[in-house]
């Protein structure tokens, strides 16, 4: 029978075959779950090879269970929660977040969700197209370094913190700022010398590098200070990065320089939009600088 007029019939119609092996010949991953939000689904129905190399399972290891066997303790909570929110609101989702595979190694995996409804408009499964973007984080983290290196600490720079919260700013979500501010650093270089500053300078950076998770990033804004940006953490969690932080440099006391150094540091932070990410800069150093104000090694917020 002729096809109506205006109308185009695929050749492959009906043949479900051709789909699988598309999806199998895909390098990116490709997840199906149901539909099912609520813990302990969804469930996953469907697993391409690109998934099994990426993560280390294999497909019936996985097939009945949830996509959270892949989440840890620095897959953000928050990236989740949206994740939820944007499939009841959207049936859509795009985002990046720290996964893990089967043999515990993180790493750093972004991905788009689409919905497969039913005949009336119900959701009936989830299909997830998931990307190891752990390299070209590691490559654009390269790059900035390349690009304004700060040759005493290794960390990036002003001109690269003013670009990566451009990028920021280009992007929906929460963003936290932290300002991080060696405390009297002055009177450590007067009173041993230039050579025991650099070395605390060195020893902070370290620390603070120490503490972060691999999707938050730490620059050099000059002097004895330095910022964090921390995407998608909540206030709640961004006080308690800024005290483990704090704690970090005052445990370094004693262990850097000649004369057993106390070191200690002011932090002031903000959270907010990412799209208003300058202004969290802002309200953070003013916050970092009433944490000096008011005795500082202490944290402030605004």
């Amino acid at each position: 029978m002729l096809a109506p007029m205006g109308t185009v019939t695929p050749p492959w119609t009906g043949d479900a075959h051709l789909l699988a092996d598309a999806v199998a010949a895909m390098s990116d991953a490709v997840t199906v779950t149901d539909a099912d939000l609520d813990a302990p689904g969804p469930r996953i129905v469907h697993v391409n090879p690109a998934f099994c190399r990426m993560t280390g399972y294999r497909a019936e290891e996985v097939l009945g269970r949830s996509p959270r066997l892949l989440q840890g303790p620095a897959t953000d909570r928050e990236v989740l929660a949206r994740l939820r929110r944007d499939l009841l609101a959207t049936g859509a989702f795009t985002g990046r977040v720290v996964n893990y595979r089967r043999d515990g190694e993180a790493f750093m995996m972004e991905w788009s969700i689409g919905t497969v409804r039913d005949a009336d408009g119900r959701p009936r499964f989830y299909v997830a197209v998931q990307r190891d973007a752990t390299t070209y984080a590691a490559a654009l983290a390269d790059a900035e370094r390349a690009r304004d290196l700060d040759e005493l600490t290794g960390l990036p720079g002003r001109r690269a913190i003013d670009e990566h919260l451009a990028q920021a700013a280009g992007h929906a979500g929460t963003l936290s700022v932290l300002v991080v501010d060696l405390d009297r650093f002055q009177d450590l270089n007067a009173r041993l010398g230039e050579a025991s500053g650099d070395a605390a300078l060195r020893e902070v950076a370290g620390s603070l590098r120490a503490e972060l998770r691999p999707v938050d990033w730490v620059g050099r804004l000059g002097g004895d200070a330095f910022v964090v940006v921390a995407p998608e953490l909540d206030e709640e969690r961004s006080r308690v990065l800024a005290e483990r932080l704090r704690l970090g440099v005052e445990d370094l006391s004693g262990r850097t320089g000649p004369g057993r150094v106390a070191l200690t540091v002011s932090v002031g932070g903000a959270t907010g939009p990412a799209l208003t990410a300058d202004a969290l800069l802002a309200r953070a150093r003013d916050a970092c600088a009433r944490a000096k104000a008011a005795g500082r090694n202490r944290c402030a917020w605004s």
